[in-house]
């Protein structure tokens, strides 16, 4: 009997370890990604719009991303609470801003209680995300170019984000 594996047939029975080799590869590429992915962060700097091109925007907080997820951690520097940023599915130019609570039902499926109190959308050709809190009149600007690489191995900086 003949099965049909990655395009080409395999009679079963036998091992084809061209594609055992490349399962194992695989395997060890996301095992790798997975175990690294705890300790890698990104930074993104976070400022107001500048009001003329001589000055310098102020920086007014930071984001993190860790490698490999798709959730930004938003640290304003005038509010104490973290705020957590999402790409839509719908539309990958727009962001979604939440905050979140603990839930307070302890038998609830849920952990936390996620609030969407703002949006984004991504400026390519800035090389912003123009975030818009609700209760915000004007937006903040999230540059999309790192600011540095963290290892959070190395350095305690995170422990509060």
């Amino acid at each position: 009997m003949e099965q049909k594996q990655n395009g080409s047939l395999l009679k079963s029975g036998s091992k084809d370890k061209n594609t055992m080799t490349l399962t194992k590869l695989s395997m060890e590429k996301i095992m790798e990604t997975i175990n690294n992915k705890s300790n890698e962060f990104y930074r993104f700097q976070i400022s107001l719009a500048a009001n003329n091109q001589n000055h310098k925007p102020k920086t007014v907080g930071v984001a993190y991303l860790r490698n490999g997820e798709g959730t930004y951690t938003v640290r304003l520097w005038m509010f104490a609470e973290r705020f957590y940023m999402v790409q839509t599915k719908a539309d990958p130019l727009r962001y979604l801003l939440m905050s979140r609570e603990p839930s307070r039902n302890p038998n609830a499926q849920n952990k936390y209680r996620w609030r969407i109190i703002g949006n984004g959308r991504l400026d390519t050709q800035k090389g912003t995300i123009e975030i818009y809190f609700d209760l915000l009149n004007n937006p903040v600007l999230m540059s999309i170019y790192t600011e540095s690489y963290i290892d959070k191995n190395n350095t305690d900086e995170l422990a509060t984000a």
